[in-house]
């Protein structure tokens, strides 16, 4: 009886160990050659976030004024450094107000970068000529937790990063990384919104959360079966339950 029964628990173990298939995990399965139309989102500026202004003019006289710019917090041709990004960049107040030189408090939040960028200009163009002022954000930063293989907050210099290349900054996500259900914290003024996407879905590149905004948190959950520990594929999870399951009947039968 008790060597009919492990027999039985090997057969069901082999037919399923062959008729399940070790699935490689493919990000967007769906149709092939197709092309995506990218919507690129309108971010407007928030309280605290911070925005690298430059302040560059071809007359002399400017001097002054490009230098006290360099020194109240941002602007000029210094290089950025990320470690000096705080130090370096204009922070926006709890007002929703930039402080610069000669212009004093002007008012950015809930316009655009470009749309901020004209609104110094015109300021500035109100006491002098031949001046140019860029408005840029000293890099986005976002943080990318849970099922990654190299975590942490990242930086990077350029207008826009999307969530694939998030990602691939924290190293791809691992073996347990659940993919149809990665969380994405966003900051909207005094609130928190949390946004889930599904990697897996070929219309991902369309999502208003397809790319990233400062500040963002990436959040990678684990499988359920990694909680459990049973294994990496369906496969192993299989196996697994078989093998105990076979320990168990051993057990018991032998046990009476």
């Amino acid at each position: 009886m008790r060597t009919k029964t492990l027999f039985f628990i090997l057969i069901i173990g082999l037919l399923g160990s062959s008729c399940m298939t070790n699935k490689k995990v493919v990000l967007f399965q769906g149709k092939k050659n197709r092309d995506y139309k990218l919507d690129f989102p309108k971010f407007t500026i928030r309280t605290n976030d911070f925005l690298y202004i430059q302040i560059g003019a071809v007359d002399a006289d400017l001097g002054s004024l490009i230098s006290n710019a360099e020194t109240s917090g941002g602007g000029g041709n210094q290089q950025i450094q990320p470690q000096s990004l705080y130090f370096t960049s204009y922070h926006v107040s709890d007002s929703g107000t930039v402080d610069l030189p000669v212009v004093g408090h002007l008012k950015v939040t809930d316009l655009s970068i470009q749309e901020a960028e004209g609104l110094i200009n015109a300021e500035f163009a109100k006491y002098f000529k031949n001046i140019q002022v860029s408005v840029r954000y000293p890099g986005i930063s976002f943080s990318v937790i849970g099922e990654v293989r190299a975590p942490g907050l990242k930086t990077v210099f350029q207008e826009q990063v999307n969530l694939m290349e998030a990602l691939a900054l924290a190293g791809d996500m691992d073996l347990f990384a659940d993919r149809e259900e990665v969380i994405i914290y966003r900051r909207y003024e005094d609130r928190m919104v949390s946004r889930k996407v599904n990697l897996l879905d070929d219309n991902i590149i369309s999502k208003p959360e397809f790319f990233l905004q400062p500040g963002d948190v990436i959040y990678v959950q684990p499988l359920q079966r990694k909680h459990v520990g049973l294994g990496t594929t369906g496969v192993a999870a299989f196996q697994t339950m078989v093998s105990i399951l076979s320990s168990v009947v051993l057990i018991v039968n032998l046990t009476q």
